[in-house]
């Protein structure tokens, strides 16, 4: 299996085992909608059993589909809240170029937002 972006690994596993959405679903116990989340969102919070029953069907293992980003161990990962996670998965699909850029402004707008806070408190 390609080792690029996470986004679209499912999808990829899925697609090489000649299987619609609705047929992964049948096979696993979930709806054809989740497949399409899990596919769109690789980073939502998928219950472990789910995850081994997908890639025992796709017939990879888990971590060729769900390998978390960088540097994070599932622990750390697992405790993301929802809009954390969206970010973290949104982050992963910027150019790994332009991410420099996205991080410095970031951190700009972290440093007006305690600049405002400084000013409310006076």
């Amino acid at each position: 299996m390609r080792r690029g972006k996470i986004h679209g690994r499912l999808r990829e596993a899925r697609q090489r085992a000649c299987l619609t959405q609705r047929q992964l679903g049948e096979k696993v116990g979930v709806s054809a909608s989740l497949i399409s989340k899990l596919e769109i969102d690789p980073f939502s919070r998928i219950d472990p059993d789910l995850r081994r029953e997908l890639a025992e069907v796709l017939e990879v293992s888990e971590e060729e589909v769900w390998e978390e980003p960088s540097g994070m161990t599932g622990s750390s990962y697992n405790e993301l809240s929802e809009g954390e996670r969206a970010f973290l998965g949104a982050y992963m699909r910027f150019n790994p170029r332009s991410r420099p850029r996205l991080i410095q402004m970031l951190k700009e707008i972290d440093r007006n937002e305690a600049k405002k806070r400084g000013k409310k408190r006076e």
